[in-house]
C-alpha cells in the first residue's frame, strides 16, 4: 500500500521535493539499485500525461545510502501546468525488477501572476 502525499507547486517556478524513506523503526531504507518514475495527469483516467519525471531523464535523483529521493520540477514545465488540481503517483523499481508504488496524491498548482522573461 502506498503512502499519500499532497503538495502544492507555484506555477512557473523551479520546485524541488526531497523525501527520505524510513522503515517502521525509523531507519533509513537502502535504495541501492533502485530506479524511479512518476507521471502527472489531470485525472487518474487521463490518457495523456502532462509530465514525466524519472531517474532516466534526471528529474528524479536517488541517494541510495541516505534513503533519499528528490523530485525536480523545472519552471519550463511548471509554467505549462494548468492551475488547479492534478494527480500523480511515484513508482520505484528494485534491481531485481519488483515495482512498488511508493506515494500517490494530488498536486495543487497555484496560478502564476508574473509571466515575464526579464530576469
Amino acid at each position: 500500500m502506498s503512502a499519500r502525499l499532497d503538495f502544492c507547486i507555484p506555477q512557473g517556478t523551479d520546485y524541488w521535493l526531497p523525501m527520505q524513506l524510513v522503515d517502521g523503526g525509523m531507519e533509513k531504507i537502502d535504495l541501492a539499485g533502485y530506479s524511479a518514475a512518476m507521471q502527472v495527469r489531470t485525472t487518474k483516467s487521463s490518457v495523456k500525461a502532462i509530465d514525466t519525471l524519472s531517474t532516466s531523464n534526471g528529474r528524479i535523483t536517488i541517494d541510495a545510502e541516505k534513503g533519499e529521493i528528490s523530485l525536480f520540477f523545472p519552471n519550463a514545465m511548471t509554467s505549462v501546468y494548468p492551475a488547479g488540481r492534478l494527480v500523480y503517483d511515484l513508482e520505484i523499481k528494485s534491481a531485481d525488477g519488483f515495482v512498488y508504488r511508493l506515494i500517490e496524491g494530488k498536486i495543487t498548482v497555484t496560478r502564476e501572476v508574473t509571466r515575464v522573461n526579464e530576469f
